[in-house]
């Protein structure tokens, strides 16, 4: 789980690694939930809402355009 979370978050920082691209793969060869992890990468979109607005309507925008 750590693994692909930690792919989603490089995802919606701005850090497009070869392996993001797989991310559904991964997700599937892991057992792991993808929906889970956009709904925790969401939760943090909020949480930053508060601090950064701008940073946070990017980070909700990309998990929108990818998946």
């Amino acid at each position: 789980m750590g693994a692909a979370r930690g792919l989603a978050f490089h995802i919606f920082n701005g850090k497009r690694q070869p392996e993001a691209v797989e991310l559904r793969g991964i997700c599937e060869a892991l057992g792991v939930d993808l929906e889970e992890i956009l709904a925790a990468v969401r939760i943090r979109a909020g949480r930053l809402l508060h601090a950064d607005k701008a940073r946070a309507a990017e980070m909700d925008r990309r998990a929108k355009d990818i998946f």
